[in-house]
């Protein structure tokens, strides 16, 4: 099985198209992205897995490896908040009542913002 890079080019578009709106979004609300470059380093990230989705899945054409991409940081923050949240209802329960209140780390931040 050969790299399909038009796939991969595809699948990396559809996953920058939701982080290309929040950009705008925020720029339309007068807010900056926070920590500008950890934010950068991520998208990229994203980016790539959104093309590296849409190879291995055998996207059939450009419009499946598109919607591939669209989708892979939907599922990929969605996994991600769940496995924050049990972590933290399992260090609340650990430490008792006190720990209400986690403070999130930058990663965690980014895919609570997602």
């Amino acid at each position: 099985m050969d790299f399909d890079w038009k796939l991969f080019a595809w699948g990396l578009v559809g996953a920058l198209a939701p982080e290309i709106i929040r950009l705008w979004t925020l720029a339309k609300d007068g807010k900056a992205p926070p920590g500008k470059l950890f934010y950068f380093v991520m998208a990229v990230i994203f980016s790539a897995l959104g093309g590296v989705v849409a190879v291995a899945m055998g996207s059939a054409n450009v419009r499946s490896a598109f919607y591939a991409g669209i989708s892979t940081p939907v599922l990929i923050s969605t996994v991600a908040k769940r496995v924050n949240a049990r972590r933290r209802a399992g260090k609340a329960k650990k430490s008792g009542p006190a720990l209400t209140q986690v403070g999130l780390s930058r990663f965690e931040s980014y895919f609570e913002a997602l």
